[in-house]
């Protein structure tokens, strides 16, 4: 890893710039600037007023990430560089310095596996709609809710990760990350898809069992 260990905003009249020891990061052009994790090469920086994302390290040393024109950027995903923006309160998404989704939502979220994200859920008031990571829209329905259900790394070593938890007319199904319906929306909870290709699911007060292709399992 190119980036130094560690890292301080440093204020030289009247800019700020990043620095570590003698070394600047960062020139001193910035109003304000946000080191992000040590784990992570990227900044928040503020610029003329607006925020931004610039690169600290890396083969995009120095390139923006995201540009400096929002009035507030949050980092949304641990691993891959998505960012949330927001603009005249409303939200978007930018990732490696391309607006994925315009900031025109209330909110947005990644969703998928908590380790492995295959999807972008944007909230209104009407209810929810999903985006492929590409910005893309994955569906044309408008679901009530979505939640990330995966929370075992062997489940996304088997690719259930792709499943997306969703609920229509008060009831949950699962749909995958290109919008195909996996079940119907019948469900009153279904449980997380973790080692094994099944999960348990309560329909009618009644439990048991659906697979990750929706085959069904019942006691008579």
């Amino acid at each position: 890893m190119d980036r130094p260990r560690e890292m301080k905003a440093q204020e030289k009249d009247g800019k700020v710039g990043l620095v570590s020891d003698d070394e600047i990061i960062l020139e001193h052009r910035f109003d304000s600037i946000r080191i992000n994790s040590w784990a992570k090469h990227f900044a928040f920086v503020k610029l003329d007023g607006n925020w931004g994302v610039i690169a600290t390290g890396g083969e995009n040393k120095n390139k923006w990430l995201v540009p400096a024109q929002f009035d507030a950027v949050e980092d949304m995903q641990p691993d891959d560089l998505f960012f949330k923006v927001t603009k005249n309160g409303k939200k978007g998404v930018w990732s490696n310095n391309r607006e994925v989704l315009k900031p025109e939502h209330t909110d947005v979220r990644l969703v998928g596996a908590i380790t492995h994200y295959c999807a972008i859920a944007t909230f209104e008031n009407d209810g929810v709609r999903l985006f492929g990571l590409d910005g893309k829209s994955i569906s044309q329905e408008v679901f009530e809710d979505i939640i990330q259900r995966v929370d075992k790394l062997g489940a996304v070593a088997k690719g259930y990760d792709k499943l997306l938890y969703v609920r229509k007319n008060g009831k949950w199904g699962l749909i995958n990350n290109t919008g195909k319906a996996i079940t119907g929306f019948r469900y009153d909870d279904i449980a997380p898809f973790r080692w094994w290709p099944f999960t348990e699911v309560v329909y009618k007060g009644k439990k048991g069992y659906i697979g990750v292709n929706g085959t069904e399992y019942f006691d008579e």
